[in-house]
């Protein structure tokens, strides 16, 4: 992708995503980002949310998520990450049973059900592993596992304002590289 004028050239310049600071306002450089995917194929496939301190939205493009996300940086630059979040439906991941759908977004999808946190959690990671999905290290109460050059976060959780429920969060990113 070109950059804003101004712009200095990005330290590295990965497959599954971009970061780099550029002159100007967030409103801006947003729009020279969305100029930029539009004019090469890509479709907004949300409602950007432009504000004065930040914008975000999301592109597609051959089935692939993008996420764009615009806010003041480092010495009135403006700071610029553009992230592939992969072709994975997330909505079509197995989940355990009685789990229900709760939202569905290109870069997210959560569920939430009655079942206990870790009868859940070991339900997703058993599920995940029988799709052959290989497991990519953990972080808390999110679980990492790796298919191809794919990594899915399956975070399973709960919340002291919904007792009783247990949600799980799905999240996929492309890596640049299919590593170990």
């Amino acid at each position: 992708l070109p950059l804003p004028p101004g712009a200095k050239e990005p330290a590295q310049r990965r497959v599954a995503s971009l970061g780099y600071q550029a002159p100007g306002d967030v409103k801006a450089v947003f729009a020279f980002v969305k100029k930029s995917l539009t004019d090469r194929g890509c479709e907004e496939v949300s409602d950007a949310q432009i504000y004065e301190q930040s914008a975000s939205g999301s592109f597609g493009k051959s089935g692939f998520f993008f996420s764009v996300t615009v806010f003041p940086g480092d010495a009135g630059q403006i700071a610029v990450s553009i992230n592939n979040h992969s072709n994975l439906d997330l909505a079509k991941l197995p989940v355990p049973d009685g789990v229900t759908l709760s939202h569905s977004f290109p870069a997210v999808t959560g569920f939430v059900t009655a079942a206990p946190k870790a009868e859940t959690a070991k339900q997703v990671k058993k599920l995940l592993l029988a799709q052959g999905w290989l497991p990519y290290g953990t972080a808390g109460d999110e679980m990492l596992f790796k298919k191809n050059s794919v990594q899915l976060s399956a975070r399973v959780h709960t919340h002291e304002a919904s007792p009783g429920k247990t949600f799980l969060d799905f999240s996929a990113e492309q890596m640049s590289a299919d590593l170990p």
